[in-house]
């Protein structure tokens, strides 16, 4: 009788969470309807809050300072509940359209190694895949790893060259220059895209590429 009390109660709790969770991933809440579910959640175990706190990560409402703000309170709480949010944000990053938040509580929660393997392990090889929500988080991503140095980012990131997405093929030249300056095999990379002819699909590619090595004086 006490279990079957125990689990209706954490039924019961569970789904009054749910409800905050709505809330927060409603683009047609007030702000202040949101602030009273993000409060109601900073006050429960992790294992109920977290889920909840990052449906808010889902939407954008239309002041950007508000939601910059609330979701940055959203973070924070996270954080504080560092090992409780570890599985959860690596779920999150696998299976969500927007990864900037989930991107930066990760950064904070995870060792430099292992938030190196995390965005690595997210990035989508598949050079024939011309979905838009993959290739914005491809850019994401890569445009995340330049901040970070290793020798696999270069051999990852040269692979997004290859990509029929302009934005992406960017956000990997940008990164491969970031890895430039610790890494010598990232320089080559850049060297020798200069070596390709210019078509309609590549020129302005190469002409930025070809502007980041006079900037560095490597031409």
């Amino acid at each position: 009788m006490n279990f079957l009390k125990k689990f209706f109660s954490s039924e019961s709790k569970f789904k009054s969470y749910e409800k905050s969770g709505e809330v927060l991933k409603n683009p047609v809440t007030t702000k202040e309807q949101r602030e009273e579910a993000i409060d109601a959640l900073e006050k429960v175990s992790p294992e109920f809050a977290i889920p909840q706190l990052l449906k808010r990560f889902e939407i954008v409402v239309d002041s950007g300072i508000i939601d910059t703000r609330e979701k940055e309170r959203c973070m924070k709480i996270i954080v504080s509940h560092r090992e409780h949010a570890k599985e959860l944000i690596k779920i999150n990053l696998s299976s969500k359209k927007r990864i900037s938040w989930q991107m930066k509580i990760a950064e904070k929660i995870f060792d430099e190694n292992e938030y190196k393997d995390i965005l690595i392990k997210n990035l989508n090889t598949d050079m024939q895949v011309f979905d838009e929500d993959v290739l914005e988080r491809n850019t994401e991503i890569l445009l995340a790893l330049k901040e970070l140095s290793d020798e696999k980012i270069v051999d990852i990131a040269q692979k997004f060259l290859q990509s029929r997405d302009e934005h992406v093929r960017m956000a990997a030249l940008e990164c491969l220059e970031e890895q430039a300056s610790h890494i010598q095999q990232a320089k080559q990379i850049i060297l020798d895209l200069l070596l390709q002819t210019p078509n309609d699909d590549n020129s302005r590619f190469l002409g930025v590429a070809t502007e980041v090595a006079k900037k560095h004086g490597w031409i």
